[in-house]
């Protein structure tokens, strides 16, 4: 027996996409990485470089759709955890818990830190539902780290 979970509806996933569509043009997306700026205005985007926000045309998203792999590998450093996409296998996954973080020792938020990053690496590693783990951001990560991606945590 195959257990199916589906959310929204055919009709509901369309109001979402035209929902989804009319903020990306005419409300914008905030990027805090210049880099991605300058990407995304290459790519058709009105950028504002003084607020940092894109606003992304429809034509835009439709091209990115139509070119985006319709299956991918998110590949291991062991291939024998390898997670292919679309996957019948459904698990947990800490996306690095993005660019703010609530400090409980300060009562407050603020933008998340390396520090955060591996913190919350760590309790997730003790935890044996989760998948993977999705890169983190940290604001402004390339200009104080340019070789960011070459980053690596002692966990």
């Amino acid at each position: 027996m195959k257990t199916r979970c589906q959310f929204l509806s055919e009709d509901e996933q369309l109001k979402v996409h035209e929902k989804s569509i009319k903020i990306l043009e005419e409300v914008g997306v905030q990027f805090l990485s210049e880099k991605a700026l300058k990407v995304l205005k290459k790519n058709g985007a009105r950028v504002d470089y003084s607020e940092k926000l894109a606003k992304i045309p429809r034509e835009m998203v439709d091209q990115a759709l139509k070119t985006a792999p319709k299956s991918f590998v998110l590949g291991a450093r062991n291939p024998e955890f390898d997670v292919p996409y679309p996957s019948a296998h459904t698990g947990y996954v800490l996306d690095g818990g993005g660019v703010f973080t609530f400090d409980y020792k300060k009562s407050e938020r603020r933008y998340a830190t390396l520090q955060d990053c591996e913190n919350a690496f760590r309790v997730f590693e003790e935890m044996s539902i989760g998948s993977y783990v999705w890169p983190h951001s940290v604001p402004d990560l390339e200009k104080t780290y340019p070789n960011s991606s070459q980053i690596f945590l002692k966990i």
